[in-house]
């Protein structure tokens, strides 16, 4: 398939989900087929609606904050905001696309994943706990990821 047929293709399963949410009040999830692969990946969507949740679950105080993009530098927010990032790009995104969702620039995305990389390392526990919870949901509410997802050199 061209560039031109997939992207025919996701315009036709996001207005199929949105049929579905409108005249019948089931939201839908999609699996996306990586083009090349032929492996199942989460949508950024998805990823960032996980931590969303994740980070409602943790912190109520910011309940308010519904996208990850908003202009604000709350401790617990940034570190969603790089989580997402981290888990968007190890999900094969060019660093371009997982920035545009949050309307950041690639740099800030190679940041926030080198930093992620570093806080697990050392296993911050804060890192650590809401990595973990945001893989669990990601994988209980879109699917078992694979393991052998590469990232990008």
């Amino acid at each position: 398939m061209t560039n031109n047929q997939h992207n025919r293709l996701d315009n036709d399963i996001v207005k199929f989900k949105e049929t579905m949410l409108t005249q019948y009040g089931i939201e839908i999830i999609v699996f996306q087929k990586l083009h090349n692969e032929g492996e199942y990946r989460p949508t950024l969507q998805q990823i960032h609606k996980a931590c969303i949740t994740v980070m409602h679950m943790l912190y109520p105080e910011l309940q308010n904050i519904n996208k990850l993009s908003e202009l604000n530098r709350t401790k617990d927010l940034v570190m969603f905001r790089k989580i997402y990032c981290h888990i968007g790009h190890s999900m094969r995104y060019t660093c371009h696309a997982v920035g545009k969702y949050i309307k950041r620039d690639h740099s800030s995305v190679v940041h926030s994943r080198n930093s992620v990389d570093d806080m697990l390392y050392i296993k911050d526990k804060s890192y650590m706990n809401a990595f973990d919870k945001i893989n669990k949901l990601i994988n209980t509410y879109v699917g078992i990821i694979p393991n052998n997802i590469q990232k990008q050199t």
